[in-house]
């Protein structure tokens, strides 16, 4: 009885140990991210989201850099850029110095999105084109959710 006992357990924790590592449970680090939500009207509601806009990522201090990172919206209109610190990369999030994970944090960053960017792929001609920043308190807050005009609408 004492055998069958042991040797089930053996069989059980064998398996759980096979059905575990069948799965990726990499947890991503604590880090900044700049968290955008787009809408295409004054009633910020997921019926008004904004699919398919490009956001760019740039860096006021290094203009020679150009577009750091490129996104588009998801259906659910949000543009999200991941950072974290060079010592602890993590796949698809732009690896920066602590230094600079830290102002992040404070909001008082020279990195910046361009909302709709000419210069990005999947520009759409009829939105508005907006800058926005990460470098004064209450920026994250701001900048969570971004009403962008058609063209015609600003005139």
């Amino acid at each position: 009885m004492l055998k069958s006992k042991s040797f089930c357990s053996a069989v059980f924790a064998t398996c759980l140990w096979l059905l575990i590592s069948c799965f990726d449970l990499v947890v991503p680090p604590v880090a900044p991210s700049f968290y955008i939500n787009l809408y295409k009207s004054e009633d910020f509601s997921t019926d008004n989201a904004l699919s398919g806009i490009n956001g760019t990522l740039r860096n006021k201090l290094r203009p020679d850099l150009g577009i750091i990172r490129q996104a588009k919206s998801s259906s659910l209109g949000s543009i999200v850029f991941d950072f974290v610190d060079e010592s602890t990369p993590f796949k698809d999030w732009l690896p920066i110095p602590k230094e600079e994970v830290d102002n992040i944090w404070k909001e008082k960053t020279d990195y910046y999105v361009i909302v709709n960017d000419p210069e990005g792929n999947g520009y759409n001609p009829n939105y508005e084109t907006k800058n926005l920043y990460w470098d004064k308190k209450g920026s994250s807050e701001e900048n969570s959710c971004i009403h962008l005009r058609l063209k015609e609408q600003i005139k």
